[in-house]
């Protein structure tokens, strides 16, 4: 049984190598802005939270960790070449990601969907959170997660609330196909009387981890989206393998994965146009300017009851 077990996920994990890194797609990323800490830059998080469009629970919920942070991280600025529906898939979906990663070996990180909006999830280091996506729309997505840890590097567990702030904002490169320039602004409130002694020990440490995964989780979203481009049945394929994420999720990843497939056939087909003999070669087809409401219309919502890219998540807790 145990050889039965082994052999099932040497397959699982050969396929989603194969799938994610078998194509020969260039996967573009960069870092645009470093990481700031500075009192502007969390005075510039704090306006960009839209708390008139939020219900009057989110808005204290929110508030109350955003307004007086013990620890306040813009982390780097990334841009990467991603379809926006499918990159608000993974946004909504995080589960995706981590699934994906559980089945290549590459992460410890469990994470369940508990709610419609949220999740529970386990670093296996020592950290546990319930986290909940109190509002989304096509550019803007807040997270609020409370957290405990309770691991080696402090003597007692503490508790604390985030609240990320994920802006993000879609131009056109110009082969056509998307950009996406994301900024995550993470305010963190440490409870109790241990938070100046937290805080003055582990900002460094938190601050260099959040933002290598995050700079890694957003490349990674790239490579996804390359491999919907040159393989989407594969990743279809690879989405039904994974069984830690409910199937109207795996759905949700299947459809975006063929859209990105459409888009990206039509763009080659406009970059290469018929050559007719006789005729002089046509002027190449100039990309039109991006918008996301002629990109990603909106849709009817999905089998999953979610909100379809291009609606707004507005909750009440």
């Amino acid at each position: 049984m145990r050889r039965v077990v082994r052999a099932d996920a040497g397959r699982i994990f050969a396929l989603a190598a194969l799938v994610l890194f078998g194509t020969a797609a260039v996967v573009h990323a960069e870092t645009l802005v470093p990481a700031d800490t500075s009192l502007a830059a969390q005075q510039d998080a704090q306006q960009a939270i839209p708390l008139d469009s939020l219900s009057p629970e989110a808005q204290q919920t929110i508030w109350d960790v955003a307004s007086r942070p013990t620890i306040f991280r813009r982390l780097p600025t990334e841009r990467v070449a991603c379809d926006p529906d499918m990159y608000r898939t993974l946004v909504r979906n995080p589960e995706l990601i981590i699934n994906i990663w559980q089945m290549m070996g590459v992460t410890d990180i469990s994470m369940v969907r508990t709610g419609a909006y949220a999740f529970d999830s386990d670093d296996k280091a020592g950290t546990t959170s319930q986290i909940e996506l109190l509002y989304g729309d096509d550019n803007l997505h807040i997270f609020y997660a409370t957290c405990r840890y309770d691991g080696t590097l402090l003597a007692r567990p503490v508790n604390s609330r985030v609240v990320l702030v994920l802006r993000s904002s879609f131009a056109q490169a110009p082969d056509g196909s998307s950009l996406v320039t994301s900024t995550m602004d993470a305010f963190i409130r440490i409870d109790h009387l241990t938070a100046n002694l937290v805080a003055r020990t582990l900002t460094p440490m938190i601050g260099r981890t959040a933002d290598h995964n995050f700079g890694e989780s957003f490349r990674f979203v790239a490579r996804v989206n390359a491999t919907a481009e040159e393989n989407s049945p594969g990743l279809q394929q690879l989405a039904q393998r994974l069984t830690q994420v409910q199937p109207a999720v795996r759905a949700q990843l299947a459809e975006a994965a063929g859209l990105v497939e459409q888009r990206h056939a039509a763009r080659q087909s406009a970059a290469s146009p018929t050559i007719i003999l006789g005729q002089d070669t046509p002027p190449a087809a100039q990309p039109e300017e991006f918008s996301p409401a002629q990109q990603a219309p909106p849709q009817d919502e999905n089998v999953s009851g979610r909100p379809a890219p291009g609606r707004t998540i507005t909750l009440r807790r």
